[in-house]
């Protein structure tokens, strides 16, 4: 269609006849059309084997595990375009805070700038929830937080202090631990006596085992 509305009309260069033609050439005929392959975007195209797209009643898509997925599975890096802020908040928007204390915010407005994990729908009750998105350096992950069986679909929420740096609640608010209930504060300790003070660092806490969260690292 041209730009005044019009019907566009495509020419035909003949090779043969040396000339152009507003369809077939009225000699030797219509030319062989060979169109290209169909392309995944990046994000399906990125989606590890384990792992599947369905489709849901609703019409939304999920991801779900194909085979048994262990607690404490990490994925990522989250990979998209940054920006420094967005033009619409997406379902599950994700930053990166850095030092200098400028946050940095992932645009996830297009499949073909993201990678799987874009497709992660959020967790909405706390029994839905089996992956917890942090921040490491200056990347987000997502790990599982428990056994997924194969058919299940990945659901994935705020890590504690990770909500709290982007001013999201947490689906459960207060945790249980061998100490009881506990709520982490900006200053406190892991309950399991964790040397390392909740920052945007949160692997280190995840790799180490503590109950941030009341699992084994953030949740």
């Amino acid at each position: 269609m041209a730009e005044d509305g019009s019907e566009e009309i495509m020419f035909i260069w003949c090779e043969d006849c040396s000339q152009y033609h507003d369809s077939e050439c009225p000699e030797l005929g219509p030319v062989v059309m060979v169109k290209d392959s169909f392309v995944l975007s990046r994000a399906r195209s990125s989606l590890p084997s384990n792992l599947e797209i369905r489709r849901l009643e609703d019409g939304a898509e999920g991801v779900f595990a194909v085979t048994q997925l262990v607690k404490r599975t990490q994925f990522g890096p989250f990979e998209s375009r940054r920006v420094a802020k967005w033009e619409k908040e997406s379902a599950f928007p994700l930053k990166v805070f850095q030092k200098d204390g400028h946050p940095v915010c992932f645009d996830t407005s297009n499949e073909d700038d993201c990678n799987w994990m874009m497709l992660v729908r959020p967790a909405v009750e706390p029994e839905h929830q089996n992956l917890t998105a942090y921040q490491h350096d200056n990347d987000v992950y997502f790990t599982t937080s428990r056994d997924i069986p194969p058919g299940t679909e990945l659901r994935v929420w705020y890590a504690a202090f990770y909500a709290k740096k982007m001013d999201k609640p947490m689906l459960r608010q207060a945790c249980s631990s061998v100490h009881g209930m506990w709520e982490p504060r900006p200053g406190d300790r892991g309950p399991l006596g964790c040397t390392q003070e909740p920052d945007v660092s949160e692997e280190l806490c995840w790799r180490a085992g503590c109950a941030w969260g009341g699992q084994s690292g953030w949740s």
